[in-house]
């Protein structure tokens, strides 16, 4: 921090922290520690949400013209800024906080190989719990996922608690979102493991509780047994049903889709689950306000892709419904809003949607 007070007086004595236009800083380093620049050969503004320098989104600040400050972040996230196209800091763009020590996220590489090639066990299991994934390179938060992957067994058992899956699957998928080097590719093979890790939770929340649920702002945990008949989602979503086959649970996971770079969601996924594979049918209800023409849509969880479900929803005042049967990822879209590339007015929602990105003139192509 001293070297960079003793940067910032030697571009301008006039200027304050945060105030330096980031084409000012030649160099990467000097680019990369204001803390609101990114450098891809030549220095430019960072996107807002992975700004760590708010003083550069308040009045006067070097990115004042796109960005705002939050003005309040709560202990558990990053302070950070959003686009100014935007009325407020969106849930899907907070960024957790690591729980870890500084010094245990600096001993994760040695950790991980020594996990690697340890023996599948409870005491394993707890140093597991220990590794950064929050600052991994894709290829090393491979290694972690295929780890955890590897320790099914326990982490399904009375010995773990189903928080540190959930933490292991909000992180990977903040890892994912907020690396603005990661191809497409990259970024669906990392979601394969992710799921793989969603199926085990599940199957360990199954032997925990009847009744769960746990918020995380972009990715939220849901399960009800089903003699319940109904699960309510935070006044944005109610599913009922009547009668069941069998004995189970009903399990929704609840993952906003713009954190793929999508636009036109008037609704998160509902990604819905039954143990035993149950072939519920159910009610899906969902809230919102809109004069525009709607479709509820599946959605890919791999490719992201989104198609039409041939299901026409019934909508009142403020809600639509439709009737459901079995597993389904769905959300309800905005058919007024494109998700091209070219239709793409935010430029963090540009970079998620894998689009070309101009940095300096903050344009979607």
């Amino acid at each position: 921090m001293i070297c960079f007070i003793f940067i910032l007086f030697q571009v301008s004595d006039s200027l304050n922290l945060g105030e330096i236009p980031c084409n000012q800083f030649n160099d990467e380093g000097m680019c990369r520690q204001s803390g609101y620049c990114q450098w891809y050969g030549s220095c430019y503004g960072q996107y807002c949400h992975l700004i760590d320098e708010v003083a550069a989104c308040r009045s006067n600040g070097a990115m004042n013209t796109y960005c705002t400050a939050v003005p309040y972040t709560p202990l558990q996230y990053v302070q950070s800024c959003y686009e100014n196209i935007f009325t407020e800091q969106k849930v899907y763009y907070y960024r957790h906080v690591s729980d870890l020590t500084i010094d245990v996220i600096q001993k994760t590489s040695i950790l991980l190989s020594d996990l690697i090639n340890g023996e599948r066990s409870i005491t394993n299991m707890l140093r597991l719990y220990n590794l950064d994934v929050l600052s991994r390179q894709n290829d090393e938060l491979h290694q972690i996922l295929d780890l955890y992957i590897s320790y099914a067994e326990i982490l399904i058992s009375q010995y773990s608690h189903p928080y540190y899956l959930e933490r292991i699957i909000y992180e990977s998928i903040q890892n994912i979102r907020d690396n603005t080097q990661l191809s497409f590719q990259l970024k669906s093979n990392t979601m394969t493991k992710i799921l793989d890790l969603l199926d085990i939770y599940y199957v360990r929340l199954k032997t925990f509780s009847e009744y769960y649920y746990t918020q995380y702002n972009f990715i939220n945990f849901n399960q009800i047994h089903l003699k319940y008949l109904q699960l309510q989602y935070q006044g944005l979503a109610t599913l009922t049903w009547t009668d069941y086959e069998s004995n189970g649970m009903l399990q929704m996971t609840v993952l906003y889709a713009e954190i793929f770079g999508k636009q036109s969601p008037l609704t998160p996924i509902y990604i819905i689950r039954t143990s035993n594979n149950i072939n519920l049918q159910y009610k899906l209800k969902c809230y919102f306000n809109t004069n525009h023409p709607v479709a509820l849509k599946q959605i890919n969880l791999i490719t992201m892709n989104m198609y039409e479900t041939y299901v026409q929803p019934q909508c009142g005042s403020g809600y639509c419904e439709v009737n459901l049967q079995g597993a389904g990822n769905y959300l309800f879209i905005d058919l007024t809003k494109n998700d091209q590339c070219n239709s793409i007015g935010s430029i963090t929602t540009c970079k998620l949607a894998n689009c070309m990105v101009d940095l300096q003139n903050h344009i979607c192509n």
